[in-house]
């Protein structure tokens, strides 16, 4: 499962009190493009057989079909079905005795790290300067 939550909340919560509905669509706008991030390298780069990264193994398609994702203004939670999750997909990311781990959601973290980054200091500077008017 992956989950992000907005920093600085403080800040945050302040400028909604200043101005709630555009720091909300701000914050939306912002974890919408995060999860477009995170979709795109799950679905789109999968983990092939002897690699050692990538996306979302695809065999069946079941359990690339199987991600769900709840976008939220203060965070994002990406995670699998628990049907799949508790059928087969926990041991194909964290592996097993016979089986290589393909830790696809850790993969997708770390790779999505500086577009994450730049999302928030995105997001950051349009309230900032919002405030500033």
């Amino acid at each position: 499962m992956i989950n992000i939550k907005l920093e600085g909340a403080e800040a945050f919560e302040r400028a909604i009190r200043e101005n709630p509905g555009y720091t909300k669509s701000q914050a939306m706008i912002m974890m919408t493009r995060i999860k477009a991030d995170y979709q795109r390298t799950i679905i789109r780069s999968p983990w092939r057989v002897g690699a050692l990264s990538g996306g979302v193994p695809v065999d069946t398609t079941t359990l690339r079909d199987a991600h769900r994702y709840q976008v939220k203004p203060t965070k994002l939670k990406v995670d699998v079905r628990p049907e799949i999750a508790n059928r087969y997909g926990e041991y194909v990311h964290e592996g097993t005795s016979k089986m290589e781990a393909r830790p696809w959601l850790d993969y997708a973290t770390e790779k999505n790290k500086s577009n994450r980054e730049r999302q928030v200091d995105d997001f950051l500077k349009a309230i900032v300067n919002n405030l500033a008017k």
